[in-house]
């Protein structure tokens, strides 16, 4: 999408309980979770790094709360992010998987996304212009491009309640649109607008690669991310920080121990983690995410990359997925979810873990939470 792209953003409130059945209608590629409670990324962060005591095997984590990053020896501004559907996944190479991104299984080709269900109901002079949706709850966020008017739509649908209208350039909604590539050590990050991007985030989408900036002599291929309509380029703070863990890990001499070959990226968004991780040496990783938009942008970045071999993304909520082997562990998520993953138990036996996103105090509260049924020892923060 091009960062001058306008964009009308749309905030409806369904009045009746089939209100939005336009564009959540059930179909067999997907199941909804009854759980729908919006998860805030925030911008301060507390960061950590730990190792754990009890010598299990190694697995790790990674969150949008906090900057953690550990090694276990033991076991509204944009309205909300968290959309409701989840499925079951596996790593690339694992038998039960059918979901890698990109792949002629791809589960992506099962499912209807929201898009495709609402340009069927919407007029013929605004369906092409629908570019994504994420209904959560009672409420549904339409995005178009262009300057839309919905109000005879809207007249037509006295089950849907108007909240708000937003008229924005894309880079305004993204923030960091049209920036210069960001460095995190060897890594390069590159945005790229694909062709066809800006109207249609069908599924799956139509993945061209273009062709990168001309690098400096001698650097390394940059990682070229797309992220459409979800979150972000790779240069929020949080995603900024695990990026430095990711970087530690995998730098010669850091670990005694192997460095992590299978990685576990826990609300991926865009998958720049998942992405990097893979370019750092891990051979199989699996992006979760609980929005089809993330979803959706993290599997075009994977193709972008050329690395479906080694990054599959799943569309499910963490505690479902949380129990995916993996050495690595990454999660960027909310408090509340992490609070659910101890519970589960899905930190023990863990490798390494790195978890970014919380406020310093929720930091706390989460290691207190997480030394009560797994021993960590904090190597930075």
């Amino acid at each position: 999408m091009n960062p001058e792209t306008p964009l009308t953003i749309f905030e409806l409130r369904a009045l009746s309980p089939t209100a939005l059945d336009f564009l959540l209608e059930a179909d067999p590629g997907r199941e909804d979770s009854p759980d729908d409670r919006p998860g805030a990324k925030s911008s301060e962060t507390v960061g950590l790094v730990g190792k754990s005591l009890d010598n299990p095997t190694p697995e790790t984590k990674k969150s949008r709360l906090g900057d953690l990053a550990s090694e276990n020896l033991g076991d509204e501004n944009r309205g909300p992010k968290n959309p409701p559907p989840a499925v079951n996944s596996t790593l690339p190479g694992n038998p039960r998987g059918a979901d890698s991104a990109g792949g002629a299984s791809d589960a992506a080709a099962a499912i209807t996304w929201p898009e495709v269900l609402g340009r069927r109901a919407l007029p013929d002079e605004l369906a092409p212009r629908l570019a994504g949706v994420h209904a959560e709850g009672d409420f549904a966020f339409l995005f178009f491009s262009g300057d839309v008017d919905l109000g005879p739509f809207l007249e037509s649908r006295p089950d849907l309640s108007l909240r708000q209208v937003h008229r924005l350039r894309y880079d305004q909604w993204q923030d960091g649109a049209g920036s210069p590539a960001l460095a995190a050590g060897p890594l390069r990050l590159e945005q790229v607008f694909s062709a066809g991007a800006s109207s249609s985030l069908s599924s799956p989408r139509p993945s061209p690669r273009p062709s990168p900036r001309p690098s400096p002599p001698g650097a390394p291929e940059p990682l070229l991310i797309d992220p459409g309509l979800a979150f972000g380029f790779g240069g929020h703070p949080t995603t900024m920080a695990c990026l430095e863990f990711l970087l530690r890990l995998y730098r010669p001499g850091t670990l005694a121990a192997p460095t992590p070959e299978t990685a576990l990226d826990l609300g991926c968004g865009t998958g720049v983690l998942a992405l990097a991780a893979a370019r750092l040496g891990a051979r199989r990783v699996l992006g979760v995410d609980h929005s089809h938009l993330a979803v959706d942008a993290a599997r075009h970045n994977v193709r972008l990359n050329g690395l479906e071999a080694r990054v599959s993304v799943r569309r499910g909520l963490a505690q479902d997925l949380a129990g995916e082997p993996a050495d690595l562990v990454m999660a960027n998520i909310p408090l509340f979810v992490l609070t659910d993953l101890t519970a589960l138990g899905a930190f023990a036996g863990r490798g390494h873990l790195i978890v970014s996103g919380l406020l310093p105090e929720e930091g706390e509260t989460f290691l207190e939470g997480l030394g009560a049924g797994v021993s960590f020892k904090i190597m930075d923060r």
